[in-house]
């Protein structure tokens, strides 16, 4: 799905629509996954990209952000622009900055990406397996800021278009992680993103034994906040849509 390049400042719409409060309900981080193509609030189905509307109307997302803002602290952000055209769309993340912590996704596979980013205000860089070619890629990433969010992308293994990454067993990819000083880690289960199924409850245990701050990821929704919080999550990387009313 194609949408016209985002320019200038936000643009807000007025019609009613609810955020779901969870965060004092839970001991855990709970951050909402907004994804913005082009400046606009996308989901994704069934393999294409459609704007995301409640009520049959577009939410914008300073409309989101300000109802947002009463309830989180923080939002994940997937920046689908650079994704898939290598172009950030710097001014959604200075604006969403100024006023909650982002955690920003642009599938960087090199360090000289994340500086813009930086300097726009984000609080941490998510990096994962699918756009990293080399371990040097985190190393350099994480030297240049320590604010690094590791993300483990994972369907029945781990997936990356590096062998160095995707052929080395999970114990043996969280070591090196560990070794460069990274303490926080997603492990987003794109297996679920497929299908629907149970969330991946042991890799993420695995991941929390290994001594990490962990979040899941993959189409979580608040009916998977239990159990997340049972095992010792820290966090979780929640489905925008879970959350709209």
């Amino acid at each position: 799905m194609r949408l016209a390049s985002y320019e200038g400042d936000i643009i807000s719409s007025s019609f009613p629509f609810e955020v779901t409060p969870l965060s004092g309900r839970f001991d855990l981080k709970i951050i909402p996954s907004l994804s913005i193509l082009a400046g606009r609030l996308v989901v994704t189905r069934e393999g294409s990209y459609h704007i995301l509307k409640k009520n049959n109307q577009e939410i914008s997302i300073a409309e989101l952000i300000d109802r947002m803002e009463k309830s989180y602290d923080c939002v994940h952000m997937v920046d689908l622009d650079s994704i898939t055209r290598g172009k950030t769309q710097l001014g959604c993340a200075r604006d969403v900055s100024e006023k909650m912590e982002v955690w920003y996704d642009g599938g960087f596979f090199s360090s000289e990406e994340i500086y813009d980013p930086i300097m726009m205000g984000v609080r941490n860089i998510v990096l994962g397996t699918k756009s990293i070619t080399d371990m040097n890629t985190l190393l350099d990433c994480f030297e240049l800021t320590p604010n690094m969010v590791f993300e483990l992308d994972y369907h029945d293994g781990i997936m990356s278009p590096s062998k160095e990454i995707s052929t080395v067993g999970v114990s043996e990819l969280v070591n090196k992680v560990r070794a460069i000083g990274i303490k926080e880690m997603i492990v987003a289960d794109f297996g679920r993103m497929e299908d629907e199924g149970e969330i991946n409850i042991p890799l993420i245990k695995r991941i929390i034994a290994e001594g990490f701050k962990t979040y899941a990821a993959g189409n979580v929704t608040p009916e998977d906040l239990p159990a997340l919080q049972k095992i010792g999550a820290a966090g979780a990387i929640l489905k925008l849509e879970s959350i709209l009313s």
